[in-house]
């Protein structure tokens, strides 16, 4: 993700804002990675601010929601969203709120679930992420495009994005049972979805169903 961020920025001062920043890994680690970007964070859980504050302390952490946030607009030039617009009441409001706090040609990155992805389709109800009542809302890479252009923003990258242990882990508990067969049979099952998950990555990056929709957006 941080690479797609500096790919998307020209150079000189950047100020990047993380929505929904937990206890601060991502701006820690991007603070690590690029240590002349000023780094903030929202976080409306006030613990989590304030181990956020006390973990990356280079950053500015707010206790706030995006749309609550006492902050300049046309002030940012990044703002992130890491699995966290699935967690909101209202997407168009949150991205709309981000859109003015953007300065022109400023960029959104969102990282979200993929309700069409094929792990969904393989687990069907037992996918991860539903997640009800903590996740109100599930998009697809169509309907992340769709929310951006709703939102004010023009797609400049999306791809879909799958950790294999996680995928293997999820398919594998499909097998259901404790019997000496059914735990050989799921172990088996494990090795051989091992075994061709370089081409299930390969169909799942071409057909964009991967587990995670990762998107960058420039406002407009």
């Amino acid at each position: 993700g941080i690479e797609k961020i500096q790919q998307n920025l020209t150079s000189g001062e950047v100020k990047v804002l993380d929505v929904g920043c937990g206890v601060g890994y991502f701006l820690k680690t991007l603070g690590k990675t690029v240590s002349t970007y000023s780094l903030y964070g929202i976080e409306p859980n006030p613990k989590l601010a304030k181990q956020a504050q006390n973990f990356v302390k280079s950053a500015k952490i707010i206790n706030s929601s995006i749309e609550n946030a006492a902050l300049k607009e046309n002030y940012f030039d990044v703002i992130t969203f890491w699995d966290v617009l699935e967690h909101v009441y209202d997407p168009i409001k949150t991205l709309k709120s981000t859109h003015k706090l953007l300065k022109k040609n400023g960029i959104v990155v969102i990282q979200a679930p993929n309700y069409r992805s094929l792990m969904t389709f393989m687990t069907k109800e037992n996918w991860d992420w539903w997640l009800p009542p903590d996740h109100l809302y599930h998009f697809s890479p169509k309907s992340m495009e769709l929310l951006l252009k709703k939102s004010g923003f023009k797609l400049k990258y999306m791809e879909t994005r799958e950790s294999k242990e996680i995928f293997v882990k999820n398919i594998r508990a499909q097998i259901k049972g404790n019997s000496f067969f059914t735990k050989a049979t799921r172990k088996m099952f494990g090795v051989f979805l091992n075994l061709i998950y370089p081409l299930i990555e390969i169909v799942t990056t071409v057909t964009k169903t991967g587990g995670l929709v990762f998107v960058v957006a420039q406002k407009v």
